[in-house]
């Protein structure tokens, strides 16, 4: 699972300029996205869990975590975190 969620985001680190030109195309669409970068790494954290909560497409926000200056571990735990509630989801359905 973590390798999954890592690749996309190293991968989005190789296309951060192309990546920072389409938030910057696309203001409110990349507006919740652009939130998640900013303060300390708990805040970080918070916002990439909240991300993961919500109906946000996962591939989206894997690539664009890079552009938003999200870091590594605050995304990956976040992510982690966040997708729990939806494995219970499919889980017990």
């Amino acid at each position: 699972m973590a390798i999954g969620v890592s690749i996309p985001y190293f991968i989005g680190s190789l296309f951060y300029h192309r990546i920072h030109v389409w938030l910057e195309r696309y203001p409110k669409r990349a507006s919740i996205v652009k939130l998640a970068g900013e303060g300390s790494c708990f805040n970080q954290f918070r916002a990439v869990d909240l991300i993961r909560i919500s109906p946000f497409p996962y591939v989206i926000y894997n690539y664009c975590a890079v552009a938003t200056d999200v870091k590594y571990v605050p995304y990956l735990l976040g992510t982690l975190v966040g997708i729990v509630p939806e494995i219970f989801v499919a889980l017990y359905t």
